[in-house]
């Protein structure tokens, strides 16, 4: 398989990955806006259990009542622009993120890019209408069922927001090791591909290992895409 092809693949694999969180997200807010609730005028007040700060969702951008949400459709790649232009216009809009690491010209960086690829949530004010949205560079329309413009609950934004708050769609944190300290690994690329190996050191995303027979010697570093476990037998 070509590099373009494995990077093409590995994109779509995130997209994926990211639409299923997005989806997930939805879903599960939703889900909990319908459970009944004592506080019924603005659900920034009724978070606690989301163990996030008013502030944190409000850090977002988000507000609720007596707000309108909506979702506009972007053009190809114009969520950034788009949300450029709602501040300028004053309008609240809402941008929802996971972040991830990529690995360009095998370098790791972090990155983010949007939850819901080519959607932004809208929060009208009102004195403004679905009218001023058309106006915005970089808007493609806006999200409707049965040829009405389709409206979110408030909750579910403020659930969104609370969850990215709290980390949820952020795996750019510290992760636990898939090999641990003197398992046996196999190397399967790299100019040591087939030789046997004692793990000495798990880090997050790397490895440092032994060689075992002719190339036992001082640890070196290694990816934990070069090596495999070795399962070991069980005694009888």
């Amino acid at each position: 398989m070509s590099k373009a092809n494995r990077r093409r693949r590995q994109k779509q694999r995130r997209d994926q990955r990211a639409a299923q969180a997005a989806a997930q997200a939805v879903r599960t807010a939703e889900a909990r806006s319908a459970v009944p609730r004592k506080t019924t005028t603005d659900p920034l007040t009724d978070i606690s259990a989301l163990r996030v700060s008013v502030e944190d969702v409000m850090a977002a951008g988000v507000r609720t009542e007596p707000m309108r949400w909506v979702i506009v459709r972007c053009a190809a790649m114009a969520e950034r622009k788009v949300m450029t232009a709602m501040q300028e216009h004053r309008i609240m809009a809402y941008l929802p993120t996971h972040r991830f690491y990529r690995r360009p010209r095998g370098v790791l960086q972090r990155a983010e890019r949007p939850l819901m690829v080519g959607y932004v949530f809208v929060g009208l004010a009102p004195h403004q209408s679905e009218y001023d949205l058309h106006l915005i560079d970089g808007i493609a329309g806006l999200l409707k069922s049965d040829g009405v413009t389709a409206r979110i609950n408030p909750w579910t934004i403020v659930q969104i927001a609370a969850m990215e708050a709290a980390g949820a769609f952020d795996h750019t944190g510290p992760r636990k090791p898939a090999y641990t300290k003197d398992q046996l690994v196999r190397i399967v690329s790299g100019w040591a591909m087939g030789h046997h190996a004692r793990v000495v050191e798990a880090t997050d995303g790397g490895l440092r290992v032994q060689f075992e027979g002719v190339f036992k010697g001082s640890p070196v570093p290694v990816g934990e895409e070069q090596v495999e476990a070795v399962d070991i037998p069980a005694a009888a």
